[in-house]
C-alpha cells in the first residue's frame, strides 16, 4: 500500500494465515505509540480497521484465531473467502460476482496432516463468463485469475488455464473461448487478465494453446503438415478464437523451419505482419488505425521483433516442459 502510517514509529506487523478459511491474525509490534496530542492536526491511523478495507477476515485475539485452527481441516465451502476479495484501486470491482452466466474454477492443494486428515488447501481460482452467441451457442469468456503468493511461479496458472480449456472444449455449446476487456492489479498478488498489452495472461495463453494443438491436434500441427499445407486452416480452429489460432499456427510454423533460412524467415516475417497489418485495419483496435505509410512500416517491424521474441520464449518453455 502507499498510504502513510501516522501515529507510529518503527512500526511492524506480523500476518498469519490459516490456509483453508483464510483468516488472518495480526501482530502489531511498535517502538513508541506518538501521542496525537502534540500533532492535533494529524489523527493516529486504526492499523486493523485499515487492514480489514483489503483482507475482511482479520483479528488481533490470537485465543481466537487458535481457536480457529483447531477446526481448519474442515473448513467450508472450500474457497468461500477467497472469492469475496475486493481490489482497492480505481476502475476495480469485486473478483466474484454473484450472476448466473459466471463459473468459478477454483485450483486448491489436497494433503494429509499429522492427525491422517484430509485437508484442502486454496491455490488460486480463475472467473469465466459464459457468454451467449446467436443462436444457441455459449462463448466462454475468461476475465481476471488470481494465484496466491506462496504458488506463484510455479506452474498453477498453467495447470488452472488448461484445466478450463480442458473442460469446456468438451462442452458442444461453445463455440469458442476468449477473454474480458478488464484489467485490475493488486501488488502481492498475481492477477491477469487477456486484453492487457504484454500481460502475463498472454504468454500463459499461448503456451497453452501450444500444448493443447500439440495434444488433441498432433497430425494438422505437426511439421510436415505445416510446410506441406503452408497456411492456416479452417480444420486447426478447436474451439479456440481465430485470432489465437494464427498465432499457434505461426509459432508452430517458426517451430518447424530453420531460421537460419533467409527464405524462410521471410516467410514467416510475412505471415506475422499479414496478421499486424490486419489488426491496424480492425475495429478492434482503434487507437492503432495507423494511416502515415512511414509509422504504420515503423510499427510493424517493431511488433515482428516483439512478436519474434516473445514466440522464441514460449517455444522454448513448451520445449523444456515437453522434452526435458
Amino acid at each position: 500500500m502507499n498510504n502513510t502510517t501516522i501515529g507510529y514509529k518503527n512500526l511492524h506487523i506480523d500476518i498469519y494465515c490459516l490456509s483453508s478459511s483464510l483468516t488472518f491474525f495480526f501482530e502489531i509490534v511498535d517502538e513508541k505509540v506518538i501521542d496525537t496530542k502534540e500533532f492535533r492536526e494529524f489523527e493516529k491511523n486504526c492499523i486493523v480497521s485499515s487492514l480489514n478495507q483489503w483482507i475482511p477476515t482479520t483479528t488481533i485475539d490470537f485465543e481466537y484465531f487458535m481457536s480457529n485452527l483447531e477446526t481448519e481441516n474442515s473448513y467450508k465451502p472450500l474457497g468461500d473467502q477467497l472469492l469475496t476479495y475486493t481490489l482497492q484501486e480505481e476502475e476495480s470491482s469485486p473478483y466474484f460476482i454473484d450472476y448466473q452466466n459466471w463459473f468459478i474454477y477454483l485450483l486448491y492443494q489436497q494433503y494429509q496432516n499429522d492427525n491422517n486428515q484430509i485437508c484442502y488447501v486454496p491455490i488460486g481460482f480463475t472467473k469465466v463468463y459464459l457468454h451467449y452467441t446467436y443462436p444457441n451457442k455459449k462463448r466462454p469468456k475468461i476475465s481476471q485469475m488470481l494465484i496466491l503468493p506462496p504458488y506463484q511461479r510455479k506452474g498453477h496458472g498453467r495447470r488452472l488455464l488448461k484445466s478450463i480449456y480442458n473442460d469446456l472444449r468438451n462442452d458442444s455449446r461453445v463455440q469458442d473461448i476468449t477473454g474480458i476487456r478488464n484489467f485490475s492489479k493488486r501488488k502481492g498478488q498475481e492477477i491477469i487478465s487477456y486484453f492487457k498489452k504484454k500481460d502475463k495472461f498472454i504468454a500463459l495463453r499461448d503456451l497453452v494453446s501450444l500444448e493443447l494443438c500439440h495434444t488433441y491436434l498432433p497430425d494438422l500441427f505437426s511439421k510436415e503438415s505445416i510446410n506441406k499445407v503452408n497456411r492456416l486452416t479452417k480444420e486447426m480452429i478447436d474451439k479456440a478464437q481465430e485470432q489465437q489460432t494464427r498465432r499457434v499456427y505461426e509459432m508452430y510454423f517458426l517451430r518447424s523451419i530453420n531460421q537460419n533460412d533467409d527464405e524462410q524467415m521471410k516467410r514467416f516475417r510475412l505471415i506475422v505482419k499479414q496478421r499486424l497489418f490486419h489488426s491496424i485495419q480492425s475495429n478492434k483496435h482503434p487507437d492503432l488505425q495507423i494511416t502515415n505509410l512511414e509509422i504504420r512500416k515503423i510499427y510493424l517491424i517493431t511488433q515482428y521483433e516483439n512478436v519474434l521474441q516473445h514466440y522464441e520464449y514460449i517455444l522454448e518453455t513448451f520445449d523444456k516442459h515437453y522434452y526435458n
